[in-house]
């Protein structure tokens, strides 16, 4: 397994998250997401 931990500030957007997220994991925005937020999306 491979673990990745992202620190970001609480101000961070779900828009952002996504860029962050698609560096992070070395993506290059071809995957679906979803972002579930207690049980809202």
């Amino acid at each position: 397994m491979i673990w990745r931990r992202v620190l970001v500030p609480t101000s961070t957007t779900l828009r952002e998250l996504h860029g962050i997220l698609q560096v992070a994991m070395g993506w290059e925005s071809i995957h679906l997401f979803l972002f579930d937020i207690y049980g809202r999306f």
